[in-house]
């Protein structure tokens, strides 16, 4: 198994479109796939066609169900969704 991670700080830097182009691009050449999205905005959830409030990132990170239960399974990949409660502005 290997693992790819987009992760940057500043905004604006193309990490969901990189992301979103790697998964559909490495499923349609038969690699497995699970995208997980742990960005408050959600965008690569959103744009993926995920399902909104269902059991995601955040309940994972936050041992409050298991991965087995997050993960939606989309056309070309697997994804695990995000939502706003991975905001430190969101009360949780």
């Amino acid at each position: 198994m290997q693992v790819i991670s987009l992760v940057n700080k500043k905004g604006g830097v193309a990490k969901t479109t990189t992301a979103l182009a790697l998964a559909s691009g490495l499923s349609k050449h038969n690699f497995h796939v699970l995208a997980i999205d742990c960005d408050a905005q959600a965008n690569f959830s959103t744009a993926s066609g995920g399902e909104d409030d269902v059991v995601g990132s955040f309940d994972i990170l936050t041992g409050k169900k298991n991965i087995n239960e997050a993960i939606q399974e989309l056309p070309l990949y697997h994804l695990i969704g995000a939502d706003k409660r991975l905001s430190s502005r969101h009360e949780h």
